[in-house]
């Protein structure tokens, strides 16, 4: 700001306060670049994290995100329309050589406007991405505690057979009955279990 104080536009200042005010607006203004790109990073960096590992730090950071997005869109909405008021001398305190300098102030505010809506964009996107690996998540969770539940299912059933008080159970009556009992079990649990491994259900 000072640069253009000491510059050649040093006339016009000392012509009128506009280009004060000018100044001040254009150097704030510039700071809201670096805080968008630097916000735009941490969005891609945490989706492509998020995309290759499944990792990230939960919703929290997400909504971290997104705060963030808001209060900057909103600050540079606010400020778009004061400076578009400026630029259309509603003021009588800008003179019309100066209106030039304050539509180029609302174009840097546009842009900056345009960036905070794509990285709204993302971070919807990044929400839905969070969403999804949670949901297969827990449908891998699923498949695995339904695998497990199959292979117990035929002990279960052979358990429920020979449980049965019935009088007449030719089995119940052989020497190594209660052998084969535990024979069948292990084999029948241990092919299902390959099976499994094999079909990925685990």
């Amino acid at each position: 700001m000072f640069e253009k104080l000491d510059g050649g536009e040093a006339g016009t200042l000392r012509r009128h306060p506009a280009f004060l005010l000018y100044s001040i607006l254009d150097e704030s203004v510039e700071e809201f670049f670096p805080l968008v790109e630097s916000l735009k990073e941490g969005i891609d960096a945490y989706m492509d994290r998020l995309v290759a590992d499944g990792g990230g730090k939960g919703l929290d950071q997400v909504m971290h995100y997104k705060h963030r997005n808001m209060a900057l869109r909103r600050t540079v909405s606010s400020l778009r329309d004061v400076v578009m008021r400026l630029a259309r001398r509603e003021l009588a305190l800008i003179p019309e050589d100066m209106v030039v300098y304050f539509l180029d102030i609302f174009d840097h505010l546009t842009r900056i406007y345009l960036e905070t809506d794509n990285n709204s964009d993302l971070i919807s996107s990044l929400l839905d991405i969070h969403l999804n690996v949670i949901s297969n998540r827990l449908n891998v969770t699923m498949k695995r505690l339904t695998a497990i539940a199959t292979f117990f299912m035929p002990a279960t059933f052979l358990a429920g057979i020979y449980g049965m008080n019935f009088a007449h159970m030719p089995e119940i009556n052989w020497y190594y009955g209660y052998l084969y009992f535990w024979i069948a079990i292990i084999v029948i649990t241990l092919v299902m279990f390959l099976v499994g491994k094999r079909q990925d259900w685990l």
